[in-house]
């Protein structure tokens, strides 16, 4: 594994799994509570070009949907248009899951935060 770029808020890394696979990009996300500093993560995000096998993984700290929110206040939809602008422009889509739809909560609030997107041209190995 190579780290190709340490940034505050993710670590980008390509990993070769051996031949004759070629390399693999990686970007491990724990991205920052507020809007301003996740705006730049997301200009960072869409910097780094990919056109080979990747994945993106991680805490975004944010949804990408409403329905990915179950209480709370749901009034501020400009980070959410913000970190979909950012998947729109990177090509990323979510995807999947099984299990609890939710990652985090206080007891009052339940959101689902942390997330797996890949391209939406498939250049992710099924082997992930």
């Amino acid at each position: 594994m190579q780290i190709i770029q340490d940034h505050e808020q993710f670590l980008h890394v390509k990993v070769n799994p051996g031949a004759p696979q070629e390399d693999i990009f990686c970007t491990f996300v724990y991205a920052k509570c507020y809007t301003n500093p996740r705006r730049l993560l997301w200009e960072e995000l869409t910097s780094i070009s990919i056109s080979t096998p990747h994945g993106s993984w991680g805490d975004f700290n944010v949804i990408l949907h409403p329905n990915e929110n179950q209480g709370g206040d749901m009034r501020r939809v400009g980070p959410i248009d913000d970190f979909n602008d950012m998947m729109i422009d990177t090509g990323l889509m979510d995807a999947g899951f099984e299990g609890d739809p939710f990652t985090w909560t206080n007891k009052r609030v339940w959101k689902r935060l942390t997330e797996f997107y890949t391209p939406k041209n498939g250049l992710i190995p099924k082997t992930l």
